[in-house]
């Protein structure tokens, strides 16, 4: 029972990273071009992928 458990929160915290990625993409682009610094790209990845982690541990917990 624990193993399926570890799963599940292993598995909840890739998926909040994988869409937390793809979010902090969005966000970085949206960022670069009204910005005008490309460096925005890789802060909205870094912002996405940290917001997308906690999600991701908050919802293994459940």
């Amino acid at each position: 029972m624990k193993k399926q458990d570890q799963e599940r929160e292993r598995e909840a915290v890739g998926t909040g990273i994988a869409i937390g990625a793809g979010a902090g993409v969005a966000l970085g682009v949206v960022l670069m071009n009204v910005l005008g610094q490309p460096a925005f790209l890789a802060v909205g990845i870094g912002c996405g992928m940290c917001f997308g982690a906690a999600v991701g541990l908050a919802v293994g917990q459940r």
